[in-house]
């Protein structure tokens, strides 16, 4: 067992509560993770997420392809949405690209883990919440948080029984 960080100070202060719709009022869980909001910036405080690297699924089914969508429990108004994301349009009817990709924190493959292939599916499928995305810088994103995902965390092994309990933070 390990304890979730527990905030202090200003961080403290900007826990997002939610009086009988999350547990304990500051978490929200999911299969195999749970995340700690932030209600001023209305974004990931943290993610604490488990991997069982010996029911990780090698390859991953379907096209990747999900719909995102807001975190029922945590409240839509306390959570970042598609508009920021999405590209925009100047006066002149340009596009303008948005250079911020919404950042898994816990990353769909590595929470894709399971007994059978319908609790796996299930398990990537929850991490598509708004509320388990980061505003990311694509290169980011796409570069140094991408490897730190599959080489690091997919490929860890210390000790023999292939167990890790993650952290993430935004």
């Amino acid at each position: 067992t390990i304890a979730l960080p527990q905030p202090k100070g200003a961080l403290k202060k900007s826990l997002l509560r939610r009086p009988g719709k999350l547990r304990e009022e500051i978490y929200s869980d999911h299969i195999h993770f749970t995340l700690v909001m932030d209600k001023d910036t209305r974004q990931l405080m943290y993610s604490a997420y488990n991997l069982d690297q010996n029911k990780l699924i090698k390859k991953v089914p379907g096209d990747g392809k999900r719909s995102w969508r807001k975190d029922g429990d945590i409240g839509a108004e306390n959570q970042l949405g598609n508009d920021y994301y999405k590209d925009r349009t100047n006066r002149e009817g340009e596009k303008i690209p948005n250079p911020y990709d919404k950042g898994h924190m816990v990353m769909r493959f590595n929470n894709m883990w399971g007994n059978t292939p319908a609790q796996v599916d299930k398990a990537g499928k929850a991490t598509y919440t708004y509320a388990n995305a980061s505003l990311q810088h694509e290169n980011l994103n796409r570069d140094e948080w991408r490897e730190l995902e599959l080489k690091i965390v997919r490929e860890f092994r210390h000790g023999a029984n292939g167990k890790l309990s993650i952290f993430t933070g935004s």
